[in-house]
């Protein structure tokens, strides 16, 4: 996670894709903590956005949403087109 979340703030989207989708892109999240998936889920979403990919950006919020329904994405963390999708 964390080599994908370093990925993430170096603004090296595909990298951040290649390891988050390794461990929240299949049905079952190989992360166990709750807070940890929510969080991958998140970055790899507005990665997806990055990387022109809207509709894999859908489905990562749609799922993080299904297992967080009160989460609320940080509006001065992401720009608005992450929020856009998000929303």
């Amino acid at each position: 996670f964390e080599i994908a979340r370093r990925a993430y703030e170096a603004r090296d989207f595909a990298r951040s894709v290649f390891y988050l989708e390794e461990l929240v892109g299949g049905e079952i999240p190989r992360l166990s903590s709750p807070p940890l998936i929510a969080e991958a889920r998140k970055l790899l979403a507005a990665s997806y956005v990055f990387v022109g990919r809207r509709e894999a950006a859908r489905a990562q919020f749609a799922r993080l949403l299904r297992d967080q329904p009160d989460y609320v994405l940080d509006p001065l963390l992401f720009p608005v087109e992450v929020q856009e999708v998000f929303e």
